[in-house]
């Protein structure tokens, strides 16, 4: 058993080593608009998922959250990272983008689901949270790769 362990333990450590490479490989010298479209296309597969779940919506009712929302918070992390990404430090620049992203997440569910506040604030907190991990490991992986 313990030499299956290993073996899957090998097996799957193996494509997230590849992967972390080629994403590092990709952002050297990425300006603010590559990293804000990259940001973006998986902010939109975030956004899919949290809706499907959360709202139990369809996949063409998510999948239009998922378009709209990230696309107006993709401008929103293109100003910070354009106008801030080296005044402020990187969690400072992510808190202020999360509490953005809320405003626009509670916004765009309470409109396109016509939600209440309640599960709107829900979608509003989980979705930016997976989103803030996302923008902060580009957003590294950016300085570690451009430094």
């Amino acid at each position: 058993m313990t030499e299956l362990v290993t073996i899957i333990r090998e097996t799957a450590e193996k494509p997230t080593e590849q992967l972390a490479s080629i994403i590092i490989q990709r952002t050297k010298e990425l300006g603010s608009l590559s990293l804000a479209v990259i940001y973006t296309i998986g902010h939109i597969f975030i956004a899919i998922l949290c809706a499907s779940l959360i709202f139990n919506a369809s996949f063409n009712l998510a999948a239009i959250d998922a378009f709209i929302e990230p696309i107006v918070n993709g401008f929103w992390f293109y100003l910070l990272h354009k106008f801030f990404k080296n005044q402020f430090s990187d969690i400072l620049l992510t808190v202020i983008y999360t509490v953005g992203h809320i405003m626009v997440a509670t916004l765009c569910a309470a409109v396109i689901f016509n939600a209440p506040l309640n599960l709107a604030a829900v979608d509003a907190f989980i979705e930016p949270i997976i989103n803030a991990f996302w923008f902060y490991l580009l957003h590294k992986i950016w300085k570690k790769t451009n430094s």
